[in-house]
């Protein structure tokens, strides 16, 4: 299987404005969170914020459901890439081959 050079380098602009892009969301949302729990503590208003945040970062069920997103997609690229060396590999081997002795 041969990797289109101009494809992959489209991919890995795409992939980084993707980080990009949610790297920007999550930072939003933290400063949010972080202003409106600073607020409320202002207001004497005790809360459980930190402890939710906690809670929903080791979920086993969020875990699990980002995993399950993104398994399948990124087992299929690391699959094209070990074919795309075995590729290689092979068309090395043939082009430096240079039998000996009679044909069988």
């Amino acid at each position: 299987m041969e990797i289109d050079d101009a494809r992959l380098k489209k991919l890995i602009i795409q992939t980084f404005d993707t980080f990009k892009a949610f790297e920007t969301e999550l930072l939003a949302y933290e400063a949010t969170f972080r202003s409106m729990n600073a607020t409320l503590a202002e207001m004497g208003i005790a809360t459980d914020l930190d402890l939710s945040l906690q809670a929903a970062r080791t979920s086993p069920l969020i875990a699990l459901t980002v995993s399950e997103k993104y398994e399948a997609d990124q087992q299929r690229l690391l699959k094209a890439i070990d074919q795309h060396t075995l590729d290689e590999v092979f068309a090395e081997l043939l082009q430096s081959w240079k039998p000996k002795g009679h044909p069988n």
